[in-house]
């Protein structure tokens, strides 16, 4: 279980660069993919120097906000 994280339950929505899902305790480690849309997903891997947005769906919401920022890998808002 590398990372604390039993490879079997890993949700990818929960371990994105650019979204915070609820429940969920956002943390600068542990980042490893990037939310393409349409359940779609890319693994950069932990530590990678993303640039982005992050974004949260409150619940009962349609619309995104955007509640934090990346910039080479650098947290620069965080939640």
């Amino acid at each position: 279980m590398k990372y604390g994280i039993n490879p079997g339950s890993i949700i990818p929505s929960d371990y994105c660069y650019n979204r915070i899902n609820d429940g969920i305790e956002f943390r600068r480690d542990n980042r490893l993919f990037r939310y393409l849309g349409y359940n779609q997903y890319e693994y950069l891997g932990e530590g990678y120097p993303y640039s982005g947005y992050i974004y949260h769906k409150p619940v009962k919401s349609k619309k995104e906000v955007i509640v934090g920022e990346w910039i080479n890998g650098e947290l620069k808002y965080p939640q």
